[in-house]
């Protein structure tokens, strides 16, 4: 007898089963990293997504089995929006009893589910000494208050001496009785660090429990924050107090039923101790040129993006330094382009990582110029150097000088210098191609001196705009010539400007962009002001440039400190808003100051 088959239901059957068939299957483990001798703890293994069978455990040498395994299985089905899922759990517990201190290794388990083999990961568990304060307290009444010994908050950092622009790692780790239970943490204040930068690691998950054995006793421990700080200065430095508040659950005292008495609930305040630490000032002998405070282990690769360079077109030098140390704070290496270059600011790429370790990363400069006449043209040697804290020494990585043939691009070569700097290099105009003479003649082949009414006519409209071109190319040649007096006079006009975006930017709250549009109006004003290019605007010729005009010692002090400051924040920034409010205010009336005297 023939059987009516309807395949759309087969087909409406085999797609709301397919979750079944396709839900993945795992097996982990489930332990504490630490135990105390003498407690009992559990090892869980756990089979999820299908029927789990032969299971197999491995040796627990260093641990007796009290109990083991108890199998429980669960399974569970349910449809949401029309989609079925199902979960199907076996789990295997061990009851194991340490019987010697120490680290232990425990290999992986294996199970099999749907004909596959599946193992569990590794275990290491570390077996802590007795927790004395268990023996101590036998027999005696608890009490409600915790005592110094039994909730203590640590600041605990990687080294205690350590050189200027150093990484070092602090911990902040909370320490409470494994009698004392944890509720919830209630507030946090991190110290103000005088003297350091500092730069939070970002774990991404909530503090955890583990038991930790400290001069003697057994603590379960937290993990409440961890920095890295940089020491800005030599000299005897302070990581200062930190605090933190916390809810615990006190246990009953001993003459009170269990199992009707309920724990006492407190909340805590409690502030660790400050920790000294020892800063070395950098070594300046044998200190290299090229040193600008980069501090740790680097590399540093050079690509010359550019291969085949032609004027009026861009050049582009790629720079890439990594390593771990102080990366964020390092400066650009300096690379001198010829002065028929028209040179631009830097693209900076920081990609940072901060970990328990350390902070890693890589900064990536791109240089810019434009070559304005063509030829043969060297690029000097590139240098990096940074000192080594571990090694103790000073390290140099150089780029060789590069040999570059710039060949004519688009809008001709032809160039002409109107100052000192590369930004007065500009181009003209394409050479003037005269007319040349055969050998013996007199006069250019083609051109007939028969002078009539029509020749004296274009000879005079060709003598009015040769005089025309003349003026206009001299006033031409006098605005360029004009044009560092043009910013000159300006400076503070532009200034002025790039302070009040500077204002706006402040209010709406963006302070990176705050602290870059207020270096913008401090470096373009000097820079417009005392007719310095970009390559010239440093500290120190600012200073020296300052001091030849004569200004005021206290007012260069000022205009010093305020870059000083707003360097600072942009690695630094400040949470406070009366902070960035007196920046901001420093900024202005230093300018307004240098205005005023007339420079």
């Amino acid at each position: 007898m023939k059987r009516n088959i309807n395949i759309p239901y087969i087909w409406a059957f085999l797609f709301w089963c397919a979750p079944l068939f396709l839900l993945a299957q795992s097996f982990r483990v489930e332990a504490p990293p630490s135990v105390a001798m003498g407690e009992r703890f559990q090892i869980v293994y756990i089979a999820e997504g299908a029927s789990a069978s032969d299971f197999m455990a491995p040796s627990m040498s260093g641990f007796d089995v009290l109990y083991g395994p108890a199998v429980t299985s669960s399974y569970s089905a349910q449809i949401t929006n029309g989609k079925s899922s199902s979960t199907q759990t076996t789990s295997y517990t061990y009851t194991l009893m340490p019987h010697k201190e120490g680290s232990f290794s425990i290999p992986k388990a294996t199970v099999r589910m749907k004909g596959r083999t599946y193992a569990s990961r590794a275990l290491t568990i570390k077996v802590l000494p007795p927790n004395q304060s268990v023996a101590e307290q036998s027999g005696t009444r608890r009490t409600t208050q915790t005592g110094s010994g039994n909730i203590f908050y640590r600041a605990i950092v990687d080294k205690t001496k350590a050189y200027e622009q150093e990484a070092i790692a602090v911990t902040f780790k909370l320490y409470v009785d494994a009698n004392i239970g944890i509720q919830n943490l209630e507030d946090l204040k991190l110290p103000e660090l005088d003297g350091f930068i500092s730069q939070t690691v970002d774990e991404g998950n909530q503090a955890q429990l583990l038991l930790e054995n400290y001069q003697g006793r057994n603590y379960r421990t937290a993990v409440i924050q961890r920095l890295i700080v940089f020491p800005q200065k030599s000299g005897l430095l302070q990581i200062p107090s930190g605090m933190v508040q916390i809810a615990v659950a006190l246990p009953p005292d001993d003459d009170e039923d269990p199992f009707f008495a309920r724990p006492t609930i407190i909340s805590r305040k409690i502030n660790s101790t400050p920790v000294a630490i020892s800063v070395l000032p950098l070594p300046k002998e044998n200190r290299p040129a090229s040193f600008n405070g980069a501090v740790g282990r680097f590399t540093m690769n050079t690509e010359y993006l550019t291969k085949d360079p032609r004027t009026n077109d861009s050049y582009n030098v790629k720079v890439t330094i990594r390593g771990v140390g102080n990366i964020k704070l390092v400066q650009n290496p300096t690379l001198k382009f010829p002065d028929t270059f028209e040179v631009y600011d830097p693209k900076v790429d920081n990609k940072i990582q901060v970990g328990a370790g350390g902070v890693s990363g890589t900064k990536t400069i791109q240089y810019f110029a434009v070559p304005r006449q063509t030829g043969s043209f060297t690029l000097p040697a590139l240098e990096f150097s940074y000192f080594d804290p571990i090694d103790k020494t000073y390290k140099t990585i150089s780029q060789p000088a590069k040999t570059l043939t710039v060949k004519e691009g688009k809008g001709g070569s032809g160039l002409m210098s109107l100052g000192n700097s590369q930004e007065d290099i500009k181009m003209l105009s394409k050479d003037i191609s005269y007319l040349k003479a055969k050998p013996g003649s007199s006069r250019p082949s083609g051109i007939d001196f028969t002078f009539g009414l029509w020749h004296g006519l274009i000879y005079l409209l060709l003598l009015i705009l040769a005089v025309l071109a003349h003026f206009a190319l001299k006033k031409r040649r006098n605005l360029f010539q004009n044009e560092v007096a043009l910013k000159h006079k300006r400076a503070n006009n532009v200034a002025r400007k790039r302070l009040r975006e500077a204002e706006k930017l402040l209010h709406s709250g963006n302070q990176e962009a705050f602290v870059s549009e207020l270096l913008r109006a401090l470096w373009g004003y000097l820079g417009d002001k005392f007719k310095m290019s970009l390559s010239q605007l440093n500290r120190s010729n600012v200073e020296a440039i300052l001091r030849e005009k004569g200004v005021d010692d206290a007012l260069i002090d000022q205009l010093l400190k305020v870059i000083d400051e707003t360097e600072f924040a942009r690695y630094a920034p400040s949470s406070e808003q009366s902070a960035r409010d007196t920046l901001f205010t420093d900024a202005a009336e230093v300018i307004g100051s240098l205005e005023d005297a007339k420079l």
